[in-house]
This record gives C-alpha cells, sequence and structure tokens, in this order.
C-alpha cells in the first residue's frame, strides 16, 4: 500500500508542476543535458506512469540481485558490499551522461539505495515496498532539490 501511495504521490506531483508550468522555471532549461531536458521540462502523464513502473523493474532486479549474493556468499557485509560496488560503478558513467550535478545526485543516491537493498531482504515483501517508497522518494528529493537550487 505505501507503494502504490509513492507511486501516487510522484504521479499527482508531477501532474501539479507540470499544470503549474513551474518544471521549466524550476530547472532552469539550459542546466539540464540537452537529450533529457524535454523528458525533465516536459514530463508527460504516461512518462511518470512509465517511471514508477520502471523503478519497479530495476527494484525487482536489486532485490533478485541480492538473493543472488546472498546465495553465494552467505555472508551479510560481503553482500552489502559487493552490491554497493555494483551499483557504484554501474552509475558512474552518469557523471559523464546526466551531467556533473544530476550525475552526482544518481551516482550518491543510488549508492546510498543500494546499501539499503539488502538490509531490507529479510523483511520480505514489506522490505521490497519499503524498497520502492525510498527509490520514488529519491526522484521526489531530486525535483524538489534541483529545482529549489536550479
Amino acid at each position: 500500500m505505501l507503494g502504490i501511495l509513492m507511486g501516487l504521490l510522484y504521479v499527482v506531483l508531477m501532474s501539479l508542476l507540470r499544470h503549474l508550468t513551474w518544471i521549466e522555471y524550476m530547472f532552469g532549461g539550459a542546466t539540464i543535458p540537452k537529450p533529457y531536458r524535454d523528458e525533465i521540462i516536459r514530463p508527460k502523464l504516461n512518462g511518470d506512469i512509465v517511471k514508477v513502473a520502471e523503478i519497479i523493474l530495476q527494484d525487482v532486479a536489486a532485490w533478485l540481485t541480492s538473493i543472488g549474493l546472498f546465495l553465494v556468499f552467505h555472508n551479510l557485509l560481503l553482500v552489502l558490499v559487493t552490491f554497493t560496488a555494483i551499483v557504484f560503478f554501474l552509475h558512474l558513467p552518469g557523471l559523464w551522461i546526466f551531467g556533473k550535478v544530476y550525475g552526482i545526485y544518481f551516482l550518491v543516491t543510488s549508492t546510498l539505495l543500494a546499501f539499503s537493498v539488502p538490509l531490507l531482504l529479510p523483511f520480505g515483501s514489506i522490505g521490497f515496498i519499503c524498497l520502492v517508497s525510498l527509490h520514488l522518494t529519491a526522484y521526489i528529493l531530486m525535483y524538489i532539490l534541483m529545482g529549489y537550487f536550479g
């Protein structure tokens, strides 16, 4: 239920910002890397829904990867270090793809979120819902922080 609420909150927040035309003002179009400018400044409702689905799929992949690492290592510390390192290295190209500001944000938040995945595994479904909620919250915070500091 919490995951659904976070997904709805994301969609509602983005719809509200789009309706009020604050997104372009908040983000200052020139600060966003060109390939992602329209997607961020002029998001669409179907894009917001796809983003929520993408986040859920990423979290399923992270969840299953962590389970696989537990089957291999049988040690929480090794799983934490290995999974966090994998996610960190996979997000390093984001520094060049998304630019310094967004790239650093994605690198830091994804690394912190990766650290939480193995810790949430013992909680089963509730842990997965918390993971999805944290992931959606990271995107909501990105829009708020980048808009504020835009």
